[in-house]
């Protein structure tokens, strides 16, 4: 099995505070095969560990997920915590969303609290959860509780994660917030999801968002094409 070269990779951060996207270019790098897999796993374990520059850190973090480098995560769990970077705490979230093992959920999930005030950092790990689909539903009581932060941001990573992680479970939660919800970038988020959830409790809801005379038109759009894919459904 050979692991294809990235090319000029990027680790980015899109800071929702200051609405900037911060990025930095990843050089293009050998190819790695199986062969050399091991070595290239623990020279990028040191740089995690030991480099100063955090930007060579972020980069390490991004690539020990790209080899999905199980070895690692005790490293990368550490790192999401212990890091003073914000970046590559980010990126070993990713990493570890990417090596996608449900020993991780714990982990991510104890986390978040730990970097209360790093608001970027929190949005990551709750994507990181999304990104694990199944082996996120643990989570799940968790992440609902992040529908109610006052952060929009938060809560639209909230929403697209359980979409993700796709458990029945969370319906009612969401209709109710379809219903209530105020801020722009979360009901857009929620009326383009809300179908894949097939509840027929959702129907009246999004027929009364395409009646409300003052809602965004996107909104209504979505809203217009969730009915039309629910009733495809039969719903």
């Amino acid at each position: 099995m050979k692991y294809k070269t990235l090319g000029v990779f990027t680790a980015a951060l899109f800071c929702y505070g200051t609405g900037q996207l911060v990025f930095k270019p990843l050089p293009a790098q050998a190819q790695v095969n199986k062969q050399s897999r091991p070595q290239e796993i623990q020279r990028f374990l040191k740089v995690l560990q030991t480099e100063r520059n955090e930007w060579e850190r972020a980069r390490a973090a991004t690539w020990l997920g790209v080899l999905e480098a199980e070895e690692a995560l005790g490293q990368l769990h550490k790192s999401l915590t212990s890091d003073v970077s914000n970046q590559v705490r980010i990126n070993a979230s990713n990493a570890i969303a990417r090596i996608n093992k449900k020993a991780s959920v714990k982990k991510l999930v104890a986390a978040i609290p730990d970097n209360r005030g790093r608001t970027d950092v929190q949005l990551a790990i709750i994507r990181a959860l999304g990104d694990m689909k199944d082996n996120s539903v643990d989570a799940i009581p968790v992440l609902v509780r992040f529908l109610r932060t006052p952060s929009p941001y938060v809560r639209e990573a909230t929403v697209e994660a359980l979409w993700k992680i796709r458990d029945p479970r969370v319906i009612d939660v969401l209709n109710r917030l379809l219903e209530q919800e105020q801020e722009l970038v979360v009901k857009l988020t929620l009326t383009s999801v809300i179908a894949d959830f097939r509840s027929p409790e959702s129907v009246a809801i999004l027929e009364r968002i395409t009646k409300r005379a003052n809602e965004h038109v996107d909104v209504k759009a979505n809203a217009r094409d969730a009915l039309d894919k629910l009733a495809q459904m039969g719903l």
